[in-house]
């Protein structure tokens, strides 16, 4: 579940921020949101207390939701 957030959040981020056409960036976002998730997923079968993992996954999420937000609309 969390790592869907932040493959989310942090393909939203890439979209906004890549010097691309909007095509183009949605794409290489959306694409760069597969091998996000799956080093989230890795992370959280490797980490061993399971708060540690959590407060990760959320923080990297929220940083990431928080800059596309401050970035404003596309």
């Amino acid at each position: 579940m969390g790592g869907y957030g932040v493959a989310y959040a942090a393909s939203v981020l890439m979209a906004r921020g890549l010097p691309l056409s909007r095509y183009e960036a949605m794409q290489w976002a959306i694409l760069a949101s597969f091998p996000i998730y799956l080093c989230v997923v890795l992370w959280a079968f490797r980490a061993r207390p399971l708060m540690r993992m959590w407060k990760g996954v959320l923080g990297l999420a929220g940083i990431c939701a928080g800059l596309a937000w401050w970035m404003g609309p596309a």
